[in-house]
């Protein structure tokens, strides 16, 4: 196997984000979403910019595959006030 290839099911790990105006809203629609996903899932605070204008959320969830994973990505794009997902 090579180093860098990634085995499923594996624990995912998505930083999104979010305009500070619309964190708590966003943050509530992101744990149903996760929830949904992996009934393990965290929502952890992440970083914020330097205008404080944006703010990052530390999701992780479990996904089976390359595929479930981009999804789930596409899901939390999504929510209003996600300005962008990594």
């Amino acid at each position: 196997m090579n180093k860098n290839e990634i085995t499923y099911p594996a624990r995912w790990e998505y930083r999104v984000f979010i305009e500070s105006g619309m964190l708590e809203a966003a943050r509530q629609l992101i744990g149903v979403i996760l929830a949904e996903q992996d009934e393990r899932a965290e929502l952890a605070d992440g970083e914020k910019s330097s205008s404080g204008k944006y703010l990052a959320l530390r999701a992780r969830a479990e996904v089976k595959s390359k595929a479930e994973a981009e999804a789930l990505a596409h899901k939390l794009a999504e929510v209003p006030g996600v300005k962008f997902v990594m």
